[in-house]
């Protein structure tokens, strides 16, 4: 069965209050709130659309920004947090979008060793398979 939803709620009293409400003055003031109950609906999805995709929007700008910052060689997520420094910008947000690099397969990571610290995951950009470079080179 098919979950409802408000609007489809709204739809099914709206069809109630024409088909079985006599008096036309007050089917009117229903089916005007009814109405307006679905604007209000439609308004809320759409904020709710906008925000989600100037989320997005940052999100990338943020991803690419990390993914700007790596290079042929390992670098922790600390260093790189304080490489892309700015406002908002926290440890887990970028490690969050550098598993998000991971599984694109744009950036590699690895454990590595760091004297006096110990083991630390790194990450850098993801080398070339022998495919990638000669598409690169055909273009």
């Amino acid at each position: 069965m098919e979950k409802m939803t408000k609007a489809m709620y709204f739809a099914g009293l709206r069809e109630l209050v024409v088909n079985y409400v006599e008096d036309a003055e007050t089917a009117e003031k229903y089916t005007t709130w009814i109405d307006e109950q679905v604007a209000l609906l439609d308004k809320r999805k759409e904020s709710a659309r906008a925000r989600a995709e100037k989320k997005k929007a940052e999100s990338d700008e943020l991803t690419e920004a990390i993914y700007g910052v790596l290079d042929e060689n390992f670098v922790t997520a600390d260093a790189i947090t304080e490489a892309v420094a700015g406002e908002g910008v926290t440890k887990s947000k970028v490690v969050a979008r550098l598993t998000k690099l991971v599984k694109a397969e744009r950036v590699e990571k690895s454990e590595i060793k760091i004297e006096g610290v110990g083991k630390r995951v790194a990450y850098r950009i993801a080398p070339e398979t022998e495919v990638e470079a000669e598409e690169a080179t055909e273009e």
